[in-house]
């Protein structure tokens, strides 16, 4: 199509929106020193140019005859996107865990580019914050890396400055335009699935390897779907996604892990967050026996083509929580099986085959579809995302980024969501609460870093020392004494180590505020990026 039409993804992800429970994604940087917000204004202003999607607005078609569009918003004002507040004087985080988790409940302004960003001064040390929000259709887990590393350095005195070529924002089209283009787009529409069609019934191998790619995936979860998942108090109708916790794990000894155990850096995610909602559970005096959460893992289905494309490109892998198994090394073992059997099946590949499906219903099926989001949720107790970041220090105007703890929203009475990102030396966890339940949802944040060391000490000689509550400064400052002084990404475990591997989250790879993929590369899951 000639205009750049939202994907099936994105498109849902707008209709499916409600106000009370806005589809943002976001995450937030913690930097050494304190950063002018005069300069790092015009800063973002100049980075954008790297990405100008960030300078275009949504606009939809007239009755929703096809998928809304992006276009240059020609009022576009870098002040009513980036802002700064400065906190009282404070010796930890609290104050910027309640700031963030305010700033990521508040829907965005549609008649605008979907983002925002929040500048805090005022933290302990004399740091600064950066808190980015952008809503989901915009960009997916992925994307929010080609981001970050979009506005931000590899050294702490560049070369030269990097920025793109801004171009003049082109008028808005007016509603009869928008109805021709609307009609056309939605003809082109109709054709493609009747081209698609017809191609199966030239080939009708097409379709059976269709229905086989769902009927594998749908196989796969049939445990998930055939009853209803455990009851927990966060799966109630929901208020708003405004608690808000943090914890950081060295991400060196989680491979530790793996190599005594096999298995991949996501596998010990959820282990370990497997065995802190059973201390929850336990702490609560809830039975944890014959208890498997089901959890939501979303998965990046990217293709070559996509892979420094904005938007959504990703499918959701469903697998337990068994919070039954006490043994932390029996736990990671189970939950290592069935992941592995889940990708064995491609799992991910067929949900996604079956949503590409669901993504051509109209869209005023597809918002009514959303308003039933306030009924019970009969498929998954929570989300868990796991994106890889980059592993070498990033800057900001010279100033070191010491810590980055990713922002995941919660939805369809799923009140827990949590969101991991990998970053220099650490795996960051942000657990996002409903604020009508989980009031102590620091705790779950303790218990995951309690039950990273037990696993640890169970399968490698020597624990690693103990890890601080990420709600004080003080995790921040241990954070900022990691540094790494290579100036690639690693590998992951198990992962391609050619040199186009290596650099395909290099913020020195930026082509157009984007990582260069890795050639050849095939889709890997948002969850299993850190091998």
């Amino acid at each position: 199509m000639g205009r750049d039409r939202f994907n099936y993804q994105d498109a849902g992800l707008v209709n499916f929106d409600r106000d009370s429970f806005p589809h943002n994604i976001g995450s937030v940087g913690i930097f050494e020193g304190q950063i002018p917000f005069d300069r790092y204004l015009a800063h973002v202003d100049e980075r954008l140019d790297l990405v100008p999607r960030y300078r275009q607005r949504m606009v939809r078609a007239p009755f929703d005859l096809a998928a809304p569009a992006w276009h240059d918003d020609p009022n576009f004002d870098i002040r009513q996107h980036v802002r700064s507040v400065t906190l009282s004087a404070s010796e930890d985080t609290s104050q910027l865990l309640h700031l963030a988790g305010e700033f990521f409940a508040e829907p965005l302004d549609r008649q605008r580019p979907l983002w925002q960003i929040l500048h805090v001064a005022g933290l302990p040390d004399g740091r600064t914050a950066q808190l980015v929000k952008a809503h989901h259709c915009l960009v997916d887990g992925v994307g929010g890396v080609q981001l970050l590393i979009a506005l931000l350095d590899t050294t702490r005195e560049p070369e030269a400055p990097r920025r793109g070529r801004r171009r003049e924002p082109q008028p808005l089209p007016g509603p009869l335009v928008r109805f021709v283009n609307g009609v056309c787009d939605q003809m082109l529409e109709q054709l493609d699935i009747a081209e698609s069609v017809a191609l199966t019934a030239v080939d009708p191998a097409s379709a059976l390897r269709w229905t086989s790619s769902v009927g594998k995936a749908l196989w796969a979860a049939r445990p998930y779907l055939l009853q209803r998942p455990p009851d927990t108090p966060w799966n109630t109708k929901l208020s708003s996604p405004r608690r808000l916790a943090w914890q950081d794990l060295p991400l060196a000894e989680a491979r530790a892990i793996c190599s005594a155990l096999g298995g991949k850096v996501n596998d010990v995610v959820l282990a370990v967050l497997a065995g802190a909602l059973r201390r929850y559970f336990l702490l609560h005096g809830w039975d944890t026996k014959g208890v498997v959460l089901r959890v939501a893992v979303p998965m990046n289905v990217r293709s070559d083509s996509e892979a420094r494309a904005l938007g959504n490109h990703v499918s959701i892998m469903l697998a337990g929580l068994p919070l039954e198994i006490e043994d932390p090394r029996a736990r990671f073992q189970a939950i290592r099986r069935e992941m592995k059997a889940l990708k064995d099946v491609d799992q991910a590949r067929g949900i996604n085959d079956l949503l590409r499906l669901l993504g051509r219903l109209p869209a005023p099926v597809q918002g009514s579809l959303g308003r039933r989001l306030s009924a019970p949720n009969v498929v998954t107790n929570l989300l868990c995302t796991n994106v890889r970041g980059p592993e070498t220090p990033l800057y900001c105007l010279g100033h070191e980024m010491v810590a980055h703890y990713p922002w995941v929203l919660v939805t369809w009475r799923m009140g827990l969501g949590v969101a991991v990102m990998s970053y220099m030396q650490n795996l960051w966890f942000s657990f996002t609460g409903d604020a009508g339940v989980l009031s102590d949802i620091d705790r779950i944040a303790d218990f995951l870093a309690d039950e990273f060391r037990e696993l640890h000490a169970a399968v490698v000689a020597k624990p690693p020392p103990p890890v601080e509550s990420a709600t004080g400064s003080e995790a921040v400052q241990a954070a900022a004494s990691r540094k790494q002084t290579a100036l690639t990404v690693v590998a992951r475990d198990g992962e391609d180590s050619s040199p186009a591997a290596t650099a395909s989250l290099s913020p020195t790879a930026m082509n157009g505020g984007a990582p260069k993929p890795a050639a050849g590369s095939s889709p890997q899951g948002v969850g299993e990026d850190h091998g």
